[in-house]
């Protein structure tokens, strides 16, 4: 039986039937709910009693909200999308400390989507992605399939005892993925319940594309322009914008680079006219060429009394805080030191996430790092999982086994380079009920047959791991990447594959299972031990 509290009456609480809104699924109640969560003071909360609720793209931009779901609440979403045009039921972006829970269940293409929110708790709900039917997917081969969940540049998030579907049909079309969990550090991932019909947990990177930097000039004046240096990466558009007490902001003006320009060491100047202390500038897309870790050497401001003086020389700089500088000299201070050797960069994440107890159903690849990945992962650890990797839709022995248990990917890229690295991944206590790939390095690379290409730093350890079925001439152990760059450790502790303890290559290759180490170099090192 499912319960959920009823809050009680309170000044930061509506019940959002109480206050008009319409449950029966009739018509789109998206500003009605705006409009109440925008009325609540700091700490308050929208109750959601049984009912259906018609949302688009339901955006939640504030602090300190709570939305509770009643057992029998169902927040639909009834727009289709393609990969250009990614429908949202749900979208909590730029807030902070936002919570939904309760046992209801929010449907749409993209059920739910948490963009710069940090310290957001998602508990106890259903998650659901139906793109089925929708425009832009069919079974000939979709656009986009939607997300369970997409989460982005939002440290310290609780996902707990969610349940999350996706769709299961394969020949439905790409992208149906559970979770995407990109660029947030410092979060756990337990009790949850997974069915989808592509990755699991796919541990991605994304660049910010609204970073930005700014220097306070220590006092108002007057403007001409601003200029900026770029590095080997740029932004592909930028603006310029200035606030006299640092809060309040106004554009000023905005640029764009071209393509076919030479962009290292580039000199890109904007007019402006106005009055500023603190001068911003903000990207307008992600960077270009981001992995080069070099982006902004300078910035510069220039006023009307004096055009020639670069006022922002030496003067306090800051950023937008996300993500860490890309080394730690490549902080804001480097882009107004005068050196044009030095560049300021910020690298994203993700760092210190723990998955706990959790079980997923999957079609593809169960646990899955650097897919498109703009950069890699750090200490993340999976723990006592169950999972059953297609085994269940499709059994092993009529040839239908998914994808992999870990699967470094890193694609889109001719070259990837260290900065990308994923290191302490840890598997342990988990259990694999069918697949056809153990362990794939490379992904991308061996499915497009393109070899030697890949590199990265990896650096994994798997304890208590069991492989319950393989299919025999399948299943693979693959591993590609450049031996002469690529920098690859990984332990086996307690392996165990078609019952049979692993102790080395010899034992895998008994059971059935494809080794295929083209990728690894006399520096690497793949270890087995049994205890």
């Amino acid at each position: 039986l499912l319960t959920e509290p009823v809050p009680k009456p309170a000044d930061n609480v509506i019940d959002v039937v109480a206050a008009g809104v319409d449950s029966t699924g009739e018509r789109d109640v998206t500003k009605d709910l705006r409009r109440l969560a925008d009325g609540l003071p700091t700490g308050g909360e929208l109750y959601f009693p049984r009912g259906t609720y018609w949302i688009e793209d339901w955006q939640i931009r504030r602090d300190d909200l709570t939305v509770r779901l009643a057992p029998g609440a169902f927040l639909l979403s009834r727009a289709g999308g393609t990969r250009a045009d990614r429908r949202r039921a749900i979208w909590v972006a730029d807030a902070a400390r936002v919570t939904i829970r309760g046992p209801g269940m929010i449907q749409g293409h993209y059920a739910l989507t948490i963009d710069r929110a940090p310290d957001v708790t998602v508990a106890d709900a259903y998650l659901r992605s139906e793109a089925i039917g929708k425009p832009g997917v069919t079974a000939a081969g979709n656009e986009d399939g939607g997300r369970g969940l997409m989460l982005g540049l939002s440290d310290r998030y609780h996902l707990k005892n969610l349940k999350i579907f996706t769709v299961i049909d394969q020949e439905a079309g790409k992208g149906k993925d559970a979770m995407n969990l990109a660029s947030s550090s410092d979060s756990l991932v337990e009790g949850c319940l997974t069915l989808s019909g592509d990755d699991t947990y796919a541990i991605k990177g994304r660049h910010d594309d609204e970073e930005w930097l700014q220097v306070d000039l220590g006092r108002p004046v007057e403007l001409d322009r601003v200029v900026l240096r770029w590095g080997l990466a740029y932004w592909p558009a930028w603006r310029v914008l200035e606030s006299g007490d640092g809060v309040d902001w106004t554009e000023l003006g905005r640029a764009a680079v071209s393509p076919t320009e030479s962009v290292a060491g580039l000199a890109q100047a904007v007019s402006v006219k106005g009055r500023a202390r603190y001068l911003r500038v903000q990207a307008a897309g992600k960077a270009v060429d981001f992995y080069h870790g070099d982006l902004v050497r300078a910035l510069e401001v220039y006023g009307a009394a004096r055009p020639s003086e670069n006022l922002a020389g030496g003067r306090p700089a800051s950023d937008s805080g996300r993500g860490q500088p890309w080394t730690p000299e490549q902080t804001a201070a480097a882009a107004v030191d005068g050196d044009p050797q030095t560049s300021w960069a910020r690298s994203y994440r993700s760092e210190r996430v723990l998955f706990r107890n959790n079980i997923a159903l999957v079609t593809a690849n169960a646990v899955k790092i650097g897919t498109g990945a703009d950069y890699g992962a750090d200490d993340i650890t999976w723990i006592d999982h169950d999972i059953v990797d297609a085994g269940w839709m499709a059994p092993v022995d009529q040839g239908g086994a998914g994808g992999g248990m870990l699967n470094f990917s890193h694609y889109n890229f001719d070259h990837v380079p260290h900065e990308m690295a994923m290191r302490r991944i840890r598997v342990k206590n988990t259990r694999f009920e069918a697949t056809s790939g153990i362990v794939e390095v490379g992904w991308y690379f061996w499915r497009k047959d393109e070899s030697f290409i890949f590199a990265t730093d990896l650096d994994a350890d798997f304890e208590d791991v069991t492989f319950d079925h393989i299919e025999p001439g399948r299943t693979k152990f693959r591993v590609l990447a450049d031996p002469a760059t690529a920098r690859i450790r990984m332990t086996f502790t307690n392996l165990r594959v078609a019952g049979r303890l692993i102790h080395g290559w010899d034992d895998l290759r008994s059971v059935g299972v494809v080794v295929d180490l083209r990728g690894l170099g006399d520096d690497d090192s793949i270890e087995f031990f049994a205890r």
